[in-house]
C-alpha cells in the first residue's frame, strides 16, 4: 500500500472487502411505488446500476437499471412515473432459489457452469437469490465472481471464511 495514511489503508480494505465477496446478501432495493427522481439519486448515490424492486411486504417484484431510467427519460411525462410502471419484473428474469447450491461454497470452488451460463443466456450481469416466497436473499455478479477468482490467490480467509487484513502503522 505504501506511504498512506491508516484511513486511507482502511478504506482500500473496505473497498476490498466489498469486492471480493460473490454472494452479496444485501443487495440494492427500492420500493415499488419509489419515484423516477428518488431512484435517479440512489443510482448516482451508490454507484450501482441496478436495484431490486420490493413491495410493501418486501417481495421481489423486479429489477430496475440504469437502461431503464435512460428509457424512461425519453418518454413523456417519465418524472410523474413510479418504479413499478418501468422495472423487469421478477417472473420475466432468471432466478435462483436459496436452496439450488449452497451459495456460501462459491468462495472455496468455481461457480457450477449453469451459473455461468444463466448469465450468458440472459445477458444480465447479475441474477438475484431468492427463497419460496420471492423475498429477496442476496445476488451474485459476473463481475464479483470473476474478480475473487483472479485475486483469491493473493486473498487469505480465516476458518469462517472472513478476510484477514493488516495495516501497515
Amino acid at each position: 500500500i505504501g506511504k498512506t495514511s491508516l484511513d486511507e489503508q482502511i478504506n482500500l480494505i473496505t473497498q476490498i472487502k466489498k469486492r471480493i465477496q460473490i454472494f452479496n446478501d444485501k443487495p440494492l432495493t427500492v420500493n415499488s411505488t419509489a419515484s423516477f427522481a428518488a431512484i435517479d439519486t440512489l443510482f448516482k448515490d451508490s454507484n450501482c446500476d441496478y436495484a431490486f424492486v420490493v413491495n410493501h411486504e418486501n417481495t421481489c417484484v423486479g429489477v430496475i437499471t440504469k437502461m431503464h431510467m435512460d428509457i424512461a427519460r425519453i418518454t413523456d411525462n417519465f418524472s410523474a412515473l413510479s418504479v413499478f410502471h418501468f422495472m423487469t419484473p421478477i417472473d420475466k428474469i432468471k432466478c435462483f432459489k436459496q436452496y439450488d447450491y449452497d451459495w456460501l461454497k462459491l468462495i472455496d470452488t468455481p461457480p457450477p457452469k449453469a451459473i455461468f451460463d444463466q448469465f450468458k443466456d440472459t445477458g444480465m450481469s447479475f441474477i438475484p437469490i431468492l427463497n419460496n416466497f420471492n423475498k429477496l436473499l442476496g445476488v451474485i455478479s459476473i463481475k464479483d465472481i470473476i474478480f475473487f477468482h483472479q485475486h483469491k490467490p493473493n486473498i487469505v480467509f480465516d476458518k469462517f471464511g472472513r478476510l484477514l487484513a493488516a495495516v501497515y502503522i
